[in-house]
C-alpha cells in the first residue's frame, strides 16, 4: 500500500480494446474486405501484420479509417458501468488517454460519447507517449505503455506479456481501483 499518497487520483484509461471492442470489428471489416479469415484469437501480438497474408499487410490498417467501422463498434462489457463509477468517485480525475492517429474519422469520437456520455471532451487526452502524464493507474492493453502499479486489460494480443497486475473484467478494474484509493 502506497504511504503519502495524494488526495486526488488521476486515472488513465486507454479507449481502443479496453473501452470499445475495437479489434473484432477491425477484423470483419478487414476480413470482408480482403476474404481473408483472421479471428481476435489469432493475433496474439501488438504487431498485428505479423498475422497477415503479405500481400494485405498494406490493406490491415485502411478499416480504422472508415467511418462506417467505428459506427458498428460496441463497448466492452460493463465498461460503461464501472466507468461511470469511477468518473462519479469525488477523490478521482478521469482521463481517457488515447494513441488515436488525428486522421482517424470523426465517428470514433462520436461513438466513444455516445456511449459514454458522461465523460466531458476535457477528459480525452490524445497523446503516443502516455508515460508523459503522471497517472495514479493507467489502465491499457499494450504493456508498453505501462509502468509499475498500472493495470493492464487482458485482450489476445498481449496474452504472452508479462505484467504483474492484469484483469479480464471491469467489475474488477473498478475493485482495484477503489481498494487502491482508500
Amino acid at each position: 500500500m502506497l504511504t503519502n499518497k495524494p488526495t486526488t487520483f488521476k486515472i488513465g484509461v486507454d479507449v481502443d480494446d479496453v473501452l470499445l471492442d475495437t479489434l473484432p470489428t477491425w477484423l470483419d471489416f478487414f476480413n470482408n474486405a480482403t476474404n481473408c479469415n483472421i479471428k481476435p484469437n489469432d493475433i496474439t501480438d501488438w504487431d498485428i501484420t505479423k498475422f497477415v497474408p503479405d500481400e494485405y499487410k498494406n490493406d490491415i490498417y485502411k478499416p480504422l479509417f472508415d467511418p462506417e467501422m467505428w459506427k458498428q463498434v460496441k463497448p466492452i462489457k460493463d465498461s460503461q458501468k464501472y466507468l461511470k463509477e469511477i468518473n462519479d468517485l469525488n477523490n478521482v480525475e478521469l482521463y481517457i488517454v488515447s494513441a488515436t492517429n488525428p486522421f482517424v474519422p470523426k465517428e470514433k469520437w462520436e461513438m466513444f460519447f455516445k456511449y459514454f456520455p458522461f465523460i466531458d471532451t476535457k477528459q480525452l487526452v490524445t497523446t503516443y507517449n502516455k508515460q508523459l502524464l503522471r497517472l495514479f493507474t493507467l489502465i491499457d492493453d499494450k504493456t508498453d505503455n505501462l509502468d509499475d502499479g498500472h493495470i493492464l486489460f487482458n485482450r489476445p494480443h498481449n496474452k504472452y506479456d508479462k505484467y504483474p497486475i492484469r484483469t479480464d473484467s471491469w467489475l474488477e478494474i473498478r475493485n482495484i481501483i477503489k481498494k487502491g484509493i482508500q
